[in-house]
């Protein structure tokens, strides 16, 4: 399965919304994701795991903020709090959740 990011931007961009889900079957999810500045995460029941597309931001993470670029992968496992802060205004993720 392919999903194109101008694609995927483009139904982000139409909801209006921070997320949109691209893609999901069963308990797998593909989600376009662009937070704004200090966006908390409720802990999933599943692993999550984000592939920065653009931007930065830092995350709150357990007990430390780990700071994250474009490029950057990111694995939180299921059931941990998290929180992006600082995030710049192209700030944007693939959320996989598995």
């Amino acid at each position: 399965m392919r999903i194109a990011f101008v694609d995927a931007l483009r139904q982000l961009e139409d909801t209006g919304d921070a997320a949109v889900t691209l893609w999901e079957n069963n308990t797998k999810r593909v989600v376009l994701l662009a937070p704004e500045d200090n966006y908390t995460q409720e802990p999933d029941s599943q692993n999550e795991m984000y592939i920065v597309m653009s931007g930065c931001a830092e995350v709150q993470y357990k007990d430390k903020i780990i700071d994250l670029d474009s490029g950057d992968y990111l694995f939180v496992p299921a059931g941990t709090w998290h929180k992006f802060i600082n995030a710049t205004k192209d700030f944007m993720l693939w959320k996989i959740i598995a």
